[in-house]
């Protein structure tokens, strides 16, 4: 588990698949499709808005057990939308509630 003052590297390639990505973190491995790639794996979007989710849950429970208020059912919805027409390099809006 990675403390303060490690460095966190993450590696990807590319596979045989067009738009398809293997990815590993530690010893975890995982694919991942493009936008424009099959969309049968996690895409990137959803790799980062997964990132969010986890950290703010971590994040939260952290400060309820800090404080003994504890945390049942903690949730986190986070979503963004894309449309056909966002040029790509376009900032996405992004909205979490808890």
């Amino acid at each position: 588990m990675p403390t303060a003052g490690d460095t966190v590297s993450i590696t990807g390639r590319t596979t045989d698949t067009q738009g398809r990505f293997l990815v590993t973190a530690r010893s975890n491995h995982f694919v991942s499709d493009a936008r424009t790639g099959p969309a049968e794996a996690v895409q990137a979007g959803e790799l980062l808005l997964s990132a969010l989710a986890s950290c703010s849950l971590g994040n939260i429970e952290l400060h309820a057990q800090e404080r003994a208020s504890g945390l049942p059912g903690g949730q986190v919805h986070i979503s963004y939308e894309r449309t056909r027409r966002t040029p790509p390099g376009t900032p996405v809006s992004a909205s979490a509630s808890s």
